[in-house]
């Protein structure tokens, strides 16, 4: 299935959200040297350079699993941003809005997918193509709550 993004709400709904950022980063490789932990609180809102203009989305669908966005992960997307070659962003093909990376080929533009079993859209130079945005982040669910499901299950 294309990967979609579903509309959840403005940033500023939960820029305001605290979170505990544990330092030193913790290493993904080989366990490293022990090291004094620290924490520090982070808003969300510190994530994000356009409150006004960002949005959350959820993402459904596989075809960009290679960029590690799967079914269910909330996407951070920005509008403020002007799209550049190789940015990941939701754009409306045919009205509808898709998850793509986005390409220029021989002065062609491309939605590139990140799964080998989908093929790219190209965009007709005539038509054109509306940007909704370009993804900044992503929050990968590992082990979701079932609160969070049952909320976000009225709003797809």
């Amino acid at each position: 299935m294309p990967t979609h993004a579903h509309y959840l709400g403005s940033v500023e709904e939960c820029q305001n959200v605290l979170l505990t950022l544990v330092l030193p980063p913790v290493p993904c490789g080989a366990p490293g040297p022990p090291e004094s932990y620290r924490e520090k609180r982070v808003q969300i809102g510190d994530l994000i350079d356009h409150p006004y203009a960002s949005y959350l989305w959820v993402a459904s669908g596989d075809s960009m699993t290679g960029a590690g966005i799967h079914s269910g992960d909330f996407l951070l997307v920005d509008k403020a941003l002007i799209p550049i070659p190789n940015d990941i962003v939701i754009a409306a093909v045919n009205g509808e809005p898709t998850v793509k990376r986005l390409s220029f080929e021989d002065k062609k533009v491309l939605l590139l997918p990140e799964n080998p079993q989908f093929k790219p859209i190209p965009i007709d130079p005539e038509e054109g193509v509306k940007m909704l945005g370009v993804i900044t982040f992503t929050i990968h669910p590992l082990r979701g709550s079932n609160g969070v499901r049952r909320r976000l299950s009225g709003l797809q």
